[in-house]
């Protein structure tokens, strides 16, 4: 599943190798920023492959989208991370060499490590990096994989066996309870934002494995501006880069997303769901999953398409979506099981009161846009150094998240907690 419904803003790049946009996608909604950030249209997704910018209906000050008596905050669909674009890395060699030494000196020693893996990006390069700098410190790196059934699709599990094999890195290939998950499936429907309980299933097998395989460390793929919350327990953590805490390595947390593909790009292997021009691995019946991600005939994909169309309607009359007004083919072609009925049914009366002669926008150019990060020359950028790149980014992205903490309710005054 994806980790967290933020996600940091992908640079647009151009056959040039230039940065000319940004793009950042969130439950039902795209937002386009022009190269130096400022939002130039916001996309509704009325369906998979059709939207409409609808940005004169957007108040950015309150980030909140107001159509007729409807209002639909937008916040908890794309709360993104904006991030300059540079490098924390010249070279990847010469990180592999800095982390091995960072390693070295934070107290590591010799033993096995398993990373927590997807075959996404960040854990691919992570998994990448790590393998590279452990066979110079007597590090044994193992890959971890936990295939949710019946939500995710085969071939997902297939590329993640194959990349970590092609780094030279044995695979422990998990999965999660299937009569469990066909059980809850249909007794409590499928998850939904804020009702990840699949979450948890998916970590149940992982610690059953780690506890017969006694690893020494774990690793994991986590990066600084990911995801805003990702972001308040890693800034406060250290304002240098610290690889090593107790038995967790976080081997490409100060990097940022150029930094990610330089090192992705380097193994080539790159999950088909980017090139497919989705912006993020997850399960194809991940909540968070953005709706322009899901592909048409998604359901052909899953391993036991039966199963999930029963539990679809399983869904729809115990959650009562009919009884909001949402017809079961809307519901479907919508993708509103992601969400719960009250927020289901906001979204669906906002897109009924739309006008018909909106700017449309369709999703094989959002799909571009994204897949440009793995097709086209990566960007000239200046490269800040690992030293200085929490202080920098942090420094950077920490106004953003203050902004965003205040429309949000102020959840916690984070701001003034301590960094260690």
């Amino acid at each position: 599943m994806a980790e967290e419904k933020a996600m940091e803003r992908y640079p647009v790049i151009s056959s040039k190798g230039e940065i000319v946009a940004w793009i950042v996608s969130g439950g039902d909604f795209t937002a386009l920023y022009n190269r130096e950030g400022k939002l130039e249209k916001l996309v509704l997704w009325m369906d998979s492959e059709h939207g409409v910018n609808v940005i004169e209906y957007y108040d950015e000050k309150t980030r909140t989208l107001r159509v007729g008596d409807v209002v639909v905050t937008v916040w908890r669909h794309i709360d993104d991370v904006p991030w300059p674009p540079v490098y924390t890395i010249g070279s990847v060699d010469e990180y592999v060499e800095w982390l091995a030494e960072k390693l070295l000196n934070e107290g590591i020693k010799p033993g096995k490590v398993v990373v927590n893996y997807s075959g996404g990006k960040d854990s691919l390069a992570a998994l990448y990096v790590l393998a590279e700098a452990g066979r110079k410190i007597g590090l044994e790196v193992y890959a971890a994989y936990v295939y949710v059934w019946p939500l995710e699709p085969k071939y997902s599990a297939r590329f993640a066996e194959c990349s970590a094999r092609k780094l030279g890195v044995e695979i422990l290939c998990l999965e999660t309870d299937r009569d469990f998950m066909a059980s809850r499936l249909k007794n409590a429907g499928l998850p939904y934002r804020g009702v990840r309980w699949c979450t948890y299933q998916k970590l149940k097998p992982l610690k059953k494995k780690r506890k017969e395989f006694k690893p020494d460390y774990v690793a994991q793929g986590e990066r600084l501006l990911e995801a805003w919350k990702r972001f308040k327990r890693l800034y406060h953590m250290s304002r240098t880069p610290r690889i090593l805490t107790g038995s967790m390595i976080r081997p490409v947390y100060p990097l940022t997303l150029l930094d990610i593909a330089k090192i992705v790009r380097r193994t080539g292997l790159i999950h088909p769901d980017y090139l497919l021009g989705y912006p993020r691995v997850a399960c194809l019946m991940c909540p968070y999953r953005a709706l322009h991600e899901f592909p048409p005939n998604w359901l052909k994909h899953l391993p036991d398409p039966g199963l999930v169309e029963e539990v679809l309607k399983i869904t729809y009359r115990l959650r009562g979506y009919a009884d909001k007004g949402i017809p079961y083919q809307d519901y479907l072609e919508q993708h509103l099981w992601r969400y719960n009925v009250e927020e289901a049914a906001t979204l669906y009366r906002a897109k009924k009161m739309l006008p018909k002669n909106l700017e449309e926008v369709k999703v094989d150019v959002v799909e571009d846009m994204y897949r440009s990060l793995w097709l086209n020359p990566l960007p000239r950028a200046p490269v800040i150094g690992v030293e200085k790149s929490i202080e920098i980014l942090g420094g950077y992205a920490k106004p953003h998240f203050d902004k965003l903490a205040a429309i949000a309710g102020g959840a916690e005054s984070w701001s003034t907690q301590k960094s260690g």
